[in-house]
């Protein structure tokens, strides 16, 4: 699984839960398509979240610093 498709269905995930507390999940990889912040999460009671990839493993995908994501794994 790619990047952009974990996103995808982690954000399902999270407004599928319907739970109240989550009031908005988007994608922040409009901003950066390659960046490791892929999404934000606002929550009723003010607060945010954002979710991140630290790192990336699996068959080619090559060795990488923490946060700087490959262009093999999107």
């Amino acid at each position: 699984m790619r990047i952009r498709e974990f996103e995808s269905v982690l954000a399902g995930l999270l407004t599928d839960a319907d739970n109240p507390e989550i009031v908005d999940v988007r994608s922040c990889s409009e901003q950066n398509p390659q960046g490791h912040t892929r999404l934000h999460v606002r929550f009723a009671s003010g607060a945010d979240a954002y979710i991140m990839v630290r790192r990336v493993a699996g068959r080619g995908i090559p060795s990488h610093a923490p946060f700087e994501l490959p262009r093999e794994a999107f």
